[in-house]
């Protein structure tokens, strides 16, 4: 069987590549041991990349793209150059004849059964699955991915409205914008204007806290939550579940999975992964998995430009034995 690994990052997000390959060789290490398996690397990258990316995995194929990282100034643009980086990734191995295909992030660590268990999980009832994911902590080291959510709004709300602590200024301005909106009676130049005040509103409630946890708000109404720790609230060690949305930075997919990874109409609105998971897999019908059996750590960058290993693990005592947790501590990287 032939898995070809696709690893995405330009120079300015290679500050944790050196780890990134060297977990995921651990990985393949593993997995030879109880499969027939032959894995190649594919790195895509900019032109400043490519030296570093030879040094850390000189047997690699390298795909370059054409985007430059200092005229990209907008998120879109952003977006793009990363949808443009794993794309390039696909299409070669899509050539290399790949029966499957692994995508790592290059800032995501993997854990050393990562590939063993996604294949166990792509066999699992005869290719029940076409897309597995191992799960890993958000880019501010919080949330772990993956949950529920629909095509018009791919990853669903943890908490509506009426299940926060919104103070009655902000619900107030919400109401009376809502009801100047639901009259329409202003001018286009005004209903602009409050739609846009309207939705900076809905934003700052998003921002609001919650009424209770989880738990006590699942008691009051059951709802389908959108991020793994408030869809799946507890469950960690030992558990595989089916998932709406994954990210990309551990990701195994079937050949059929693989033959639909374009972003051909992506147009940089939203994150190119929602993009891939609601327009190409679930469009056609494709099932994933979300894996928090074994997690993945993310080494992230805060604003101040330094660089942190979201430390994901299972808790290792007591009542909550087996589920998520995650700790920020400095990277010390290689590069």
């Amino acid at each position: 069987m032939k898995i070809i690994c696709t690893i995405a990052g330009t120079h300015s997000y290679q500050y944790a590549l050196h780890d990134t390959i060297r977990r995921a060789k651990a990985a393949i290490f593993h997995a030879k041991s109880r499969r027939e398996i032959d894995v190649e690397f594919v790195i895509s990258t900019d032109e400043k990349g490519v030296a570093y990316a030879k040094e850390v995995c000189p047997e690699a194929h390298i795909e370059i793209t054409k985007f430059k990282e200092g005229d990209v100034k907008y998120k879109e643009q952003s977006q793009l150059l990363i949808a443009d980086l794993q794309q390039r990734g696909f299409r070669k191995a899509i050539e290399l004849g790949a029966d499957l295909c692994w995508t790592v992030e290059s800032d995501i660590l993997v854990p050393y059964n990562a590939l063993s268990v996604s294949l166990d999980m792509l066999e699992f009832d005869d290719g029940y699955y076409d897309v597995t994911f191992v799960t890993y902590p958000s880019h501010s080291g919080a949330m772990f991915l993956g949950g529920n959510g629909s095509p018009s709004n791919p990853i669903a709300e943890d908490f509506l409205p009426e299940e926060r602590q919104i103070p009655e200024e902000l619900q107030a301005k919400f109401d009376a914008l809502k009801k100047y909106l639901d009259e329409g009676k202003g001018t286009p130049k005004t209903i602009e204007k409050k739609t846009k005040d309207f939705h900076q509103v809905i934003e700052s409630m998003k921002n609001c806290p919650p009424k209770g946890n989880v738990f006590e708000l699942n008691a009051k109404q059951w709802r389908r939550r959108g991020w793994f720790d408030n869809a799946h609230p507890g469950i960690g060690r030992g558990a595989v579940l089916e998932t709406d949305w994954t990210g990309l930075g551990c990701n195994l997919l079937s050949r059929k999975a693989l033959s639909l990874a374009s972003f051909d109409g992506y147009d940089g609105k939203g994150t190119q992964d929602l993009f891939l998971n609601w327009r190409r897999w679930k469009a056609n019908d494709l099932r994933f998995c979300v894996i928090s059996h074994c997690i993945c750590e993310h080494v992230i960058t805060k604003e101040d430009g330094t660089h942190w290993v979201a430390l994901a693990h299972h808790e290792p005592q007591g009542e909550c034995k087996g589920h998520l947790r995650v700790q920020l501590v400095p990277y010390l990287g290689d590069k």
